[in-house]
Parts: C-alpha cells; structure tokens; sequence
C-alpha cells in the first residue's frame, strides 16, 4: 500500500499529470509545487501531510498485520 504513493516515475514519464491532471497524485503535486512552479512552501506543506499519512498508515498495517506466534 505505501508503495502506491511512489509512483513519481510512472506518472512523469508516461503522462506528465495526463490531460487536465487526472493521473495528478501527490507526490507528483510537490513535485510540479517546487520545482515547476517554485512554491517551496505549499510543497513543503504537502510533503509533510504525505509523510503523516505514510506514518499512519505504517502503524495501521503494522497493527493489523501483527501474528500472535506461540512456540510449543
């Protein structure tokens, strides 16, 4: 699931954000943000936002995923 946030490569090669940013995600948002549109601060902003994202997401499959082992 986290590794569907790294499709920078994908988008930026094939689309570059499609017709009218419907392939748009948010990593590829921060990085049109910064460096296409030099708005170093709303990029900041959103780099934040995504790596609190990532994080909850992290502890939610680590919750989830955690197996009970009992050894005999």
């Amino acid at each position: 699931m986290i590794n569907a946030f790294q499709t920078f490569g994908q988008i930026d090669m094939l689309t570059k954000g499609g017709p009218s940013n419907h392939t748009n995600l948010l990593v590829y948002s921060i990085y049109q943000d910064a460096f296409i549109n030099h708005q170093f601060g709303t990029s900041s902003a959103e780099a934040v936002i995504l790596a609190v994202i990532i994080f909850v997401l992290t502890i939610i499959q680590f919750k989830a995923g955690e197996k009970k082992v009992h050894y005999q």
